[in-house]
């Protein structure tokens, strides 16, 4: 099974709802992570917190 390449990492903030991640997370941000897939090498943005099992672009099945 292939894995997931990890190109970079990203904090974002969303001030709409700063306050609601504040009280969820306990900072009012989140970390995204650019990943690319080994079979098509394409990148896909994904929350850290929910990583795809799948690549959205080509459905090669992924290890996280």
């Amino acid at each position: 099974m292939s894995k997931w390449e990890i190109v970079g990492k990203q904090m974002v903030i969303n001030l709409e709802n700063a306050r609601e991640q504040y009280k969820v997370l306990g900072y009012p941000h989140r970390t995204i992570l650019k990943m690319r897939c080994p079979l098509c090498r394409k990148i896909t943005l994904c929350d850290e917190s929910i990583l795809y099992e799948f690549c959205p672009h080509c459905g090669e099945k992924l290890d996280t």
